[in-house]
């Protein structure tokens, strides 16, 4: 069980984590949107790279591709929260 739960951390935790705190740490910084733009762009590329599986039974590009999509969901996500922070 405890080796199911770290291989979750590790797999969507963490990257979720860090791109929560990349993006916050980028919020002085006016054009902080570009890391969220740069992790979207990433996780569309590994994605389309994990579609045409290089190796039969290689899950590598596909794990890949998932915390490229948790790191743009946690920049994504401190950028929206920064937003409407602003806004009110």
């Amino acid at each position: 069980m405890r080796q199911i739960v770290w291989s979750w951390i590790c797999l969507a935790v963490l990257p979720l984590l860090a791109g929560l705190l990349f993006r916050w740490l980028l919020r002085r910084w006016r054009r902080g949107w570009i890391l969220t733009a740069a992790a979207a762009i990433l996780a569309l590329i590994l994605f389309l790279w994990a579609l045409t599986i290089p190796i039969p039974g290689s899950e590598g590009p596909g794990l890949w591709a998932i915390q490229a999509v948790c790191l743009a969901l946690g920049a994504g996500a401190m950028g929206l929260v920064l937003q409407l922070k602003r806004r009110l």
